[in-house]
């Protein structure tokens, strides 16, 4: 029993990396390579690279688009 306890507890630490790396790879950023540059953050820099991630890169990411969506179209509510 103990040792789950243990296992939980130091694992922890994980899970901000994990969720930067993936959430990270599934949005868009404004910079070109700012993407890049938090999996790599999350990858290399072990607890503080996913704490900064939750605290500034979260609100900069941008969901991607849709591959069905096309961003050139006009928009069809101002048709006449």
């Amino acid at each position: 029993m103990e040792t789950i306890f243990w296992v939980i507890v130091l694992s922890l630490p994980i899970l901000p990396n994990l969720w930067c790396i993936w959430h990270a790879s599934r949005h868009s950023f404004p910079g070109p390579n700012e993407q890049a540059h938090w999996v790599r953050t999350g990858t290399f820099v072990p607890i503080i690279g996913g704490i900064l991630y939750l605290a500034i890169g979260m609100r900069r990411a941008r969901p991607l688009p849709k591959p069905g969506d096309d961003l050139l179209a006009p928009d069809k509510g101002n048709t006449k």
